[in-house]
């Protein structure tokens, strides 16, 4: 029963990080946004692909779906955390200057893209076959579901969303019609062959889009999540990791090169995204810096490869105690322009 609450949890996190996306904001500087985003998803995949190509076989739940591993590996590794990133940008007042719009815009299709990834290889592992038919169907279907919601899917979210504050005589009528939402949306990703998560986070973008959606109900839906489902998720995921594997030094080089790894790719792919995108080098530093978050979303990602088979108890535990504990220190006051401004502290 802890569990079955722990993976609903998971699904209203999921729901919760789409909700709280500003678009609005992606918008305004989305060439620069889609190229820092594009080439920072794309190096680290590379770099945790390779790495997931060279990992022991120990490390491995299952040798012989090595390939699997590693897909489910080089994505959670290129993955960022849009929540650290807009907290932080609030916290520090550069939400309203260039630089910190296009740092959280890069994370908000980062976290887009990635969400995307995660669930169709989730849905990959799911099936345990991986014939041609059944992959083209599984794009068809999915790439469909994006299209028709991001279209007819706004009308309908919206018509749900007034209706049920206008109709229904319950405690939290809109909240209500949110969870049902969410439900209804990720069983169908899951029908379509790709992982119920992306089901959730598309309705969380389309809610958080949403004109009739008043800031009280964010507040509760918030307030929700986060004061139960949350701390039962991150509960039951605390108690997968075990430290005790921490006394062996070759796995503390393996974190290690997780940490450097994901690292890497991100820091130089987003560097290198920034500068394609017409940033300058000290734009293109900061923009990688604040990008290399990864938070409870690294958490949230290794819960689910646990689950599905994909990650063992030994690697579940390595992503748990590096990645999403790298706080970005080095990023406290590195970086003042000519306006003086402040960049990005991700913790």
């Amino acid at each position: 029963m802890i569990d079955a609450i722990a993976q609903f949890g998971m699904l209203l996190l999921v729901l919760l990080t789409g909700v709280e996306m500003d678009w609005a904001s992606a918008k305004r500087v989305r060439r620069t946004a889609l190229f820092s985003s594009l080439a920072g998803i794309i190096l680290p995949f590379s770099c945790g692909f390779l790495l997931g190509e060279f990992l022991p076989e120990a490390m491995l739940p299952h040798p012989a779906q090595r390939l699997l591993t590693a897909l489910f590996l080089a994505a959670a590794l290129s993955i960022s955390s849009v929540k650290i990133v807009a907290m932080v940008t609030m916290e520090i007042d550069s939400g309203r200057r260039d630089i910190g719009q296009i740092i959280l815009a890069s994370a908000i299709l980062d976290d887009t893209i990635g969400w995307v990834m995660i669930a169709f290889i989730g849905g990959l592992v799911s099936k345990g076959a991986r014939e041609v038919v059944d992959l083209s169907s599984t794009v068809l279907g999915t790439t469909l579901f994006l299209t028709l919601s991001f279209t007819v899917g706004r009308r309908v979210v919206a018509f749900v969303i007034r209706w049920a504050n206008d109709h229904l005589r319950i405690e939290m009528p809109v909240i209500t019609a949110i969870i049902v939402l969410m439900c209804a949306m990720a069983l169908l990703t899951d029908h379509l062959g790709v992982h119920t998560m992306l089901g959730a986070f598309v309705v969380g973008l389309l809610i958080g889009q949403s004109p009739i959606l008043a800031q009280h109900i964010k507040e509760q839906l918030h307030g929700l999540v986060v004061a139960f489902f949350a701390p039962i998720f991150f509960a039951v995921a605390g108690l997968s990791i075990n430290l005790a594997i921490l006394r062996n030094g070759s796995l503390i080089e393996l974190a290690l090169g997780l940490i450097l790894t994901a690292s890497f790719g991100k820091l130089v792919g987003c560097y290198l995204g920034g500068r394609l995108g017409g940033l300058n080098g000290r734009e293109a530093i900061a923009l990688a810096l604040g990008m290399n978050a990864r938070g409870s979303t690294e958490v949230i990602v290794a819960s689910l490869g646990l689950s599905l088979g994909v990650l063992s108890q030994d690697l579940f535990t390595l992503i748990g105690v590096s990645l999403p504990n790298r706080k970005n220190h080095t990023l406290k006051n590195y970086l003042k322009t000519e306006s003086s401004y402040k960049m990005l502290l991700l913790r």
